[in-house]
């Protein structure tokens, strides 16, 4: 990038338009590969200067609002070059069409708002430590900058001058994932597509993505994954939610499983939830083969009660649950000709950046504001307006009015836990909340029961209505994380290079 920069005005031949839009690519990936580095790392040295390959670098390390600082420099400039749509650009609709996949300024805007969120987040602010004391001290400074980048896309989304929209959430059967005869798109289509050509996910709501030749890798490892060894026929790698993380699913009326009024019952465990753990989650009961099971009859219905069908734990769930979100469970050998064979051409990819996503940044950056009311004045919506926009798309009530203050935050960090379930952010959530080595995150639970229905009840049944006794949890293991842990530790190679670029504390 620094090479093209530095010689670009000396050798670019074209027009205007194709100028601005070279530079803005230029800007958008120095930024954003400094800003992944920083997540896992911290701050680092800024690398906005060509160096020879005989020359060894000596730039220090900065801190993390440093580098945010120079990343948000960055991201700016590639916003104000980029077009919001490249195929209302001269150049771009030279590729009409096919221009999905281009970063553009809603991209470098969307990317600038989470550059100032993570600045302005606890760990960013003040340090790693434990002990969690600090997780709701912001920096109103950053989050009102993220909240005004953020602010600036939701409202030309709302307004409809962008080619991104929420997809449905409109099925017939959400089970198994059977879109409704009027949906055109649908919220499984962000993560995985079937019978559409090989269609790379992500619909309307992809922001980001990189590109993929991931039909293959679908088709014979990662659609096998998801289930029961004994069933998806591939290495034995069993995805499996934990029973603690499941409970971030609250109830259909939108209040969390703990909360009084929620209506939550442990002998109906499944029943009233949130509409999306019905989507992602495979609980007891669940029909998971729907053609003829054969030798696995035991499976057709979900066992993941203790003792079940599906609870070994060398190749099945150890944790009373799987999860469908991003494969649905007819990727196995029984189903496979409707799911994962050739012939449908699957399809399975998860977005880096999604709308949702900004809705839930924009909605965590006004309550630091302002609390649910809380806004930018670049967008009209209020932070729980914005976390209501998700709630209305999947049929789940409003966050309640009586969460003020941190009891707010926690909402909006239960919406994110929920919506991006699974989607690669929950790690660097916690590390920026500062709740990474608590212990309410560090122990992982499975969930112990007894299925009280017998095998009919689920023929004709509901699963969700069944009811089970003794229904408890029970700690499987905890992560053994301490301060440290909070940023990954550099190449020991590297920090030999010179004296400025340190390790990073308790690595050394």
């Amino acid at each position: 990038v620094n090479k093209a920069l530095n010689s670009f005005e000396d050798y670019f031949t074209g027009t205007k338009e194709e100028h601005d839009l070279i530079l803005g690519q230029l800007y958008f990936f120095r930024a954003w590969w400094h800003f992944e580095m920083m997540k896992w790392l911290g701050g680092l040295p800024y690398v906005d200067q060509e160096f020879s390959a005989s020359e060894t670098p000596q730039l220090e390390r900065l801190s993390y609002l440093e580098c945010a600082d120079k990343v948000a420099e960055d991201f700016s400039r590639a916003a104000s070059l980029l077009p919001v749509d490249w195929d209302k650009t001269t150049a771009g609709k030279k590729t009409m069409g096919h221009n999905e996949l281009r970063i553009n300024k809603i991209t470098a805007l969307c990317y600038l708002g989470k550059n100032y969120l993570w600045a302005a987040s606890p760990l960013m602010q003040h340090g790693a430590q434990t002990g969690g004391a600090r997780t709701y001290d912001y920096d109103a400074g950053y989050a009102s900058k993220a909240a005004d980048a953020l602010g600036e896309v939701l409202q030309m989304v709302e307004s409809g001058s962008t080619q991104y929209a929420l997809v449905s959430f409109d099925y017939e059967d959400i089970y198994n994932h059977k879109k409704s005869k009027t949906a055109t798109n649908c919220y499984s289509d962000l993560f995985f597509t079937t019978g559409q050509a090989w269609l790379q996910p992500g619909s309307t709501e992809a922001i980001f993505r990189g590109p993929s030749t991931g039909w293959s890798f679908t088709r014979y490892n990662y659609s096998r994954t998801f289930g029961p060894n004994a069933l998806c026929a591939q290495d034995n790698k069993i995805h499996q939610p934990t029973a603690n993380y499941v409970e971030y699913y609250g109830m259909e009326n939108g209040l969390p499983l703990d909360d009084p009024d929620s209506g939550y019952d442990p002998n109906y465990p499944f029943k009233g939830r949130d509409p999306r753990f019905y989507h992602d989650i495979i609980f007891d009961g669940v029909q998971y083969i729907n053609g003829d099971p054969g030798a696995d009859a035991a499976m057709k219905y979900a066992g993941l009660a203790t003792g079940g069908s599906m609870r070994a734990v060398s190749n099945a769930s150890r944790t009373g649950y799987f999860y469908q979100k991003l494969v649905p469970h007819t990727c196995q050998k029984i189903d496979q000709g409707s799911a994962d064979d050739y012939g449908p051409n699957p399809h399975a990819y998860i977005p880096y950046m999604r709308l949702a996503d900004i809705y839930l940044m924009y909605a965590e950056a006004c309550a630091v504001k302002g609390g649910p009311a809380g806004k930018s004045d670049k967008c009209s919506l209020t932070s729980i307006d914005a976390l209501n926009k998700l709630r209305d798309r999947v049929g789940a009530g409003h966050v309640s009015t009586k969460f003020t203050g941190n009891a707010y935050m926690d909402e909006v960090r239960r919406e994110r836990a929920v919506e991006l379930a699974f989607e690669g952010h929950r790690f660097n959530d916690l590390q920026r909340w500062l709740l990474l080595t608590e212990p309410k995150y560090t122990v992982k639970t499975s969930a112990e029961f007894i299925r009280v229905e017998d095998e009919s009840f689920f023929k004709d049944n509901d699963p969700r209505d069944a009811r089970v006794a003794e229904y408890h949890q029970e700690v499987i293991l905890t992560r053994d994380f301490s301060a440290k842990h909070y940023w990954f530790p550099l190449m020991r190679d590297d920090t030999y290079i010179f004296d400025g670029f340190v390790q990073n504390p308790g690595w050394e």
